[in-house]
């Protein structure tokens, strides 16, 4: 199984000078960049949290409205706060572009390696001989989807993995 993935990754990324590569690179920091701004948001969180459980009112008020500008970008919102949530917004939206950019990449290369292979010799009269007596329809596009299922499950599969976490921290 591990050398199967290991050369279904060395099509679907090259090297590391690749567009591809890039892509991936830039959808980990971007990861990272997000686990940073919810940690910003997790510490006035538990700050809160915190106060509360010690019934310290006046904390309590002070990081509740810490919070509350978290969440209101604008002109009477702390400048971090704001930074934290226009920061949110565009670091969701580059992760999601960045995954769907490289999912594309990959399945462009995979394809592009299973239609080599497929017009290689005999094998597309092999296939289409296989269609007529077991009553296979459209066994290229089946390829085609299949793989592109591969590589959004993949890069899916990745973002969840790579998602940072810091070890050690005491919450509350």
């Amino acid at each position: 199984f591990v050398e199967r993935l290991r050369r279904i990754l060395q099509i679907a990324i090259p090297n590391a000078k690749s567009a591809t590569s890039f892509n991936l690179l830039a959808l980990t920091l971007l990861l990272f960049a997000r686990t940073s701004t919810t940690m910003r948001i997790s510490n006035v969180l538990s700050q809160a949290v915190r106060s509360l459980v010690e019934r310290d009112r006046k904390s309590f008020i002070r990081y509740v409205f810490n919070f509350a500008l978290l969440g209101i970008p604008g002109e009477s919102a702390s400048f971090v706060g704001s930074l934290i949530v226009y920061g949110s917004a565009i670091i969701n939206a580059l992760i999601k572009f960045c995954s769907d950019r490289l999912a594309v990449d990959m399945t462009s290369k995979l394809v592009n390696y299973a239609q080599d292979r497929y017009l290689q010799g005999l094998n597309a009269y092999r296939i289409l001989n296989l269609r007529t007596q077991h009553q296979l329809k459209d066994v290229d596009q089946r390829i085609t989807q299949d793989i592109s299922q591969w590589s959004e499950t993949s890069v899916r599969l990745y973002s969840n993995l790579t998602k940072p976490t810091e070890i050690g921290r005491a919450h509350v």
